[in-house]
């Protein structure tokens, strides 16, 4: 493994060598990536602790919408992260393809957005329940 790691670095500072320019761009890509994805997974980190676990939900509000939506959306984020997450960090992909892995990146805000309306108009979740059944 520390093999194919040195090999993926030498491959990275080759391509830095060869073509700054794409190699910067690339470079900014990664970092905005790792910065929004990483946001992303605080988001998860805030929700997990202050409604899901706890299974209370201050103000106006259903929990069981909450949690249906922060489970979903943490199976679709992982899935979409660590798929563009290869075609971003891959060396051999071109500029392209990191793009529009950026891209999907930041379409996935408003789909989520579009998500938690959806599960919140639900007739099941209906009506304000502020504590789940597995609260103390």
């Amino acid at each position: 493994m520390i093999n194919n790691i040195s090999a993926w670095g030498k491959n990275y500072l080759q391509n830095f060598r060869e073509h700054p320019g794409k190699a910067t761009v690339a470079l900014v890509l990664q970092i905005v990536f790792l910065i929004g994805w990483g946001h992303f997974y605080y988001f998860l980190y805030k929700q997990y602790t202050l409604f899901v676990i706890p299974g209370i939900v201050p103000g106006k509000g259903n929990v069981y919408a909450n949690v249906a939506f922060v489970v979903l959306i943490t199976i679709v984020g992982i899935y979409a992260s660590f798929r563009w997450a290869k075609m971003l960090f891959a060396n051999d992909s071109p500029l392209r393809q990191k793009l529009l892995a950026v891209a999907g990146s930041v379409l996935c805000i408003p789909a989520a957005l579009l998500l938690w309306i959806a599960i919140s108009e639900l007739p099941i979740f209906d009506g304000d329940i502020y504590t789940s059944f597995w609260a103390k």
